[in-house]
C-alpha cells in the first residue's frame, strides 16, 4: 500500500512539473490517465469498499444502515459526521446538498465540518483517516 502511495504522489509531483513546464492540456490529461489506470490496476482484486458510505461504515464498524438513523450513539454520530465533511472538502458539495443526503440540517453539515477539523487536530486515527478518504473519493476509487 505504501508503494503505491508513494507511486501517487510521484505522479503527482510529475504533473505539477508539467504544468510549470508549459506542458499542453492534453499531455498533463493523458499524465492523469496513466495514473489512475496504475493505481486501479493495483487496486483490483483487493477488497476495497467500493462506495465512501461503505468505507466510512467500515472504518467505524458500524452497518451501513445505522448510518443516516437519527441517533446521538457516538460511533454513529461520528461516522455520520465523516462522511459529511468528505462530501464537503472532496466533492466541493454544498451544506444544503450535504444535508439534503444526509437528512441533516445545513447547520448540522457546518457544525459536522469543524467537529472533523477539530479530530483532525487531536486524534491520530482522524490525521490518517480524513485525508486517506478524501484522496479516493477524489481519484475516483471511492463513489459518492
Amino acid at each position: 500500500m505504501e508503494t503505491l502511495e508513494l507511486e501517487l504522489q510521484q505522479a503527482q509531483l510529475d504533473i505539477e512539473a508539467m504544468l510549470i513546464m508549459g506542458a499542453t492540456p492534453a499531455e498533463v490529461a493523458l499524465k492523469m490517465i496513466q495514473t489512475r489506470r496504475m493505481a486501479s490496476t493495483t487496486y483490483e482484486g483487493a477488497d476495497k469498499p467500493k462506495t465512501l458510505k461503505k468505507a466510512v461504515c467500515d472504518e467505524f464498524k458500524i452497518s451501513e444502515d445505522l448510518l443516516f438513523v437519527k441517533t446521538r450513539k457516538r460511533e454513529i454520530s461520528n461516522a455520520r459526521q465523516v462522511y459529511a465533511y468528505v462530501l464537503v472538502k472532496a466533492r466541493g458539495m454544498s451544506d444544503k446538498e450535504v444535508g439534503r443526503i444526509c437528512g441533516l440540517d445545513r447547520t448540522t453539515v457546518i457544525y459536522c465540518v469543524k467537529t472533523v477539523e477539530g479530530f483532525c487536530e487531536t486524534e491520530k486515527k482522524y490525521r490518517e483517516l480524513i485525508p486517506r478518504l478524501i484522496k479516493d473519493v477524489e481519484l475516483g476509487f471511492l463513489e459518492v
